[in-house]
């Protein structure tokens, strides 16, 4: 069984393009993340429109990565995969505006969607 398959409701998180460049910096040459914005947006539908086509739902959430910066310094937390997820899951729960279910894509989802 597929990590996703576990779960009805997916977090998926939203970047403007402003942000990109600061993304970039933050996860380093991380081979998964695209180095372009056209080319993350165009794996992000992808990713999205896989997961609504398996009858998910998709709850996509916009991270300002100013205000995810200012939340670890709060929480005494490191940039790490984990704590980008625990922030997700924080924005879905503290602040539901933020939230926007529209119908997307993704590449990340071909390595989160191992076993276990």
């Amino acid at each position: 069984m597929r990590k996703f398959d576990y779960y009805d409701t997916v977090l998926v998180p939203w970047y403007s393009e402003d942000d990109f460049p600061a993304l970039l910096d933050m996860v380093g040459k991380d081979p998964r993340i695209p180095r372009s914005y056209p080319e993350w947006k165009r794996q992000f539908a992808a990713a999205t429109e896989l997961l609504l086509a398996k009858g998910k739902t998709v709850q996509i959430i916009t991270v300002r990565l100013a205000e995810y910066l200012e939340w670890l310094q709060n929480t005494h937390r490191s940039n790490t995969v984990a704590a980008r997820l625990r922030y997700l899951k924080w924005l879905a729960t503290q602040n539901g505006q933020r939230a926007t279910v529209l119908p997307v894509p993704a590449r990340v989802l071909s390595d989160a969607g191992g076993e276990g």
